[in-house]
C-alpha cells in the first residue's frame, strides 16, 4: 500500500475505519504487507534516475520499514482517530464479495476495490536488500509517520 491521501487503497482503509463501528473481515486481512509513504516512493523514483541498470532493466522492491497486516493497519488508523471498531474474522469471504462490500461502505468503486483486495491475498513484503544497497541514503518512514503525513495532505 502506498500511504497517501490520494491512494485508493489508503482511502479504502480510512473510509472503513471512519464509517464502520464493526467489521466482518476475511482471513486475508492477516496477510503480511509493507506499506510505504508516497514521499518515500517519490524519493526512490527520483534517486533511480541516477542509478545505472543491470542490463536492459532492473527490479528493485521497495517498502516501508514496518512489516504489518491490513488488520493491524486498520487497528492503527482506528487508534490514531480515537475509534475502536469491533473486528470479527471469518474464514470465507471472497475478494469479489469483499469488493462489493467496499463499494457500498467506502468511496472506492467495486471495480477498483476488487484488484486492490485481490492483491491483499498475496504477501507484499520486500524479499531482497536491493533498495538498501542501491539507495543507502533513503530511509523509509514508519507506517505511523506516513499516516501522520497523509492526514496533513489536502484531500484528507
Amino acid at each position: 500500500m502506498v500511504v497517501s491521501a490520494d491512494s485508493a487503497s489508503f482511502t479504502m482503509l480510512t473510509d472503513l475505519v471512519n464509517r464502520l463501528p464493526a467489521m466482518v473481515v476475511p482471513r486475508w486481512v492477516n496477510t503480511p504487507t509493507q506499506p510505504i509513504a508516497i514521499d518515500d516512493v517519490l524519493a526512490y523514483l527520483v534517486a533511480g534516475l541516477e542509478v545505472p541498470l543491470d542490463g536492459s532493466r532492473t527490479i528493485v522492491e521497495i517498502g516501508g520499514p514496518d512489516v504489518t497486516t491490513y488488520r493491524a493497519m486498520i487497528e492503527t488508523v482506528a487508534a490514531e482517530r480515537g475509534r475502536h471498531p469491533l473486528i470479527v474474522g471469518v474464514p470465507l469471504l471472497t475478494p469479489r464479495l469483499s469488493s462489493y462490500w467496499c463499494g457500498l461502505t467506502t468511496s472506492v468503486s467495486p471495480a477498483l476495490a476488487r484488484p486492490l483486495i485481490e492483491g491483499m491475498t498475496t504477501p507484499m513484503v520486500v524479499r531482497s536488500d536491493e533498495a538498501a544497497r542501491r539507495f543507502p541514503d533513503i530511509e523509509p518512514m514508519p507506517f505511523v509517520r506516513a499516516l501522520e503525513r497523509a492526514a496533513r495532505q489536502p484531500d484528507r
